[in-house]
């Protein structure tokens, strides 16, 4: 296993805008501009991200070394794996393809973040060990299982039942501050520590985006923040919009050009608007797909305009 400390960070360019990461004895360029990688006094792995309008940039930081993921039969961070590599070279071409330079691109990076661990995820569970031990068949599957979401693509409720009694039955509320107690509340949940025993990154905020079937098995402290009801984020009784199985879909066959695989999934929008169950409940934003698509026809049709105008006045001129 690769210590953390065993990522070297260096730079190159008089202006630093990149900066190369050596890790599995692989070096990865990085668009210095937005995203930073940082190997911290704590032994953190830190990737910043620097996004917004220009003169009011904002940085954000996301510490890669707390996501676990479960991997050859361990729960370990996702930086002493292979997987580390195509996650980031995905999250960098991300930037470079489009840049976040509004003050909301941190929110779409943010999902990307998270679909990508997710996605990471279900392969690990499987048994793969990178992006290119990921066979055709399981790409298959994960077609099938995705489509009741998530949280059941990844057997999250199997494999809280499968930990150890002792795990599962500790105490998962840490005492706050007195300074923290002034909303009225004495203790918070430890998500870090739940999410690093289960090794998952699908709970995102706190113990509110867990289902009933899992903290029904914890004990609640009497004080808590604001009492727990599940907010059902991460399963769904109206089923899921294409916008849900299209990122996935386009996530994954981006880990898999990163790690130089062909892509597995064709035709992603087709597949993911045949899977939806329910209409998107915003706006649909435009795939980068379907912007090339729409610019292939444009120029088509300007280029038949000129045909027929030439054709005009080459009529014209007999």
């Amino acid at each position: 296993m690769v210590a953390l400390n065993n990522i070297d960070i260096v730079y190159i360019g008089g202006d630093k805008k990149q900066q190369i990461i050596s890790i599995f004895n692989e070096e990865i360029i990085i668009n210095n501009r937005f995203l930073h990688l940082i190997n911290n006094d704590d032994q953190q792995i830190v990737l910043s991200l620097s996004s917004g309008i220009e003169g009011a940039m904002k940085e954000r930081k996301y510490i890669l070394s707390d996501y676990y993921i479960p991997y050859r039969g361990e729960s370990v961070p996702i930086t002493q794996t292979p997987f580390i590599l195509p996650l980031l070279k995905h999250l960098n071409m991300l930037v470079d393809t489009f840049p976040p330079t509004s003050n909301q691109s941190h929110k779409s990076f943010q999902d990307n973040v998270r679909i990508s661990l997710l996605c990471i995820e279900y392969f690990s569970i499987n048994g793969c060990t990178s992006i290119e031990s990921v066979g055709e068949r399981l790409v298959k599957t994960f077609k099938e299982e995705i489509i009741n979401g998530w949280y059941s693509a990844l057997k999250i409720k199997q494999r809280w039942d499968a930990l150890t009694n002792e795990i599962r039955s500790r105490n998962w509320f840490i005492k706050r501050s007195e300074i923290s107690k002034k909303s009225g509340s004495d203790y918070a949940f430890n998500l870090m520590e739940f999410r690093q025993c289960l090794g998952s990154a699908i709970f995102g905020r706190g113990l509110n985006d867990i289902p009933d079937e899992i903290v029904e098995e914890m004990v609640l402290p009497e004080k808590l923040r604001t009492p727990y009801k599940y907010n059902g984020n991460i399963t769904s009784e109206h089923g899921f919009s294409s916008r849900y199985f299209l990122d996935s879909f386009v996530t994954i066959n981006s880990l898999f050009f990163c790690s130089g695989l062909d892509k597995p999934i064709s035709n992603p929008e087709v597949l993911s608007n045949e899977m939806a169950t329910k209409e998107p409940s915003r706006t649909k934003m435009p795939s980068i797909f379907e912007v090339t698509s729409t610019i292939r026809f444009l120029y088509q049709v300007v280029a038949q305009h000129q045909t027929i105008a030439k054709s005009l006045v080459d009529v014209k001129n007999m």
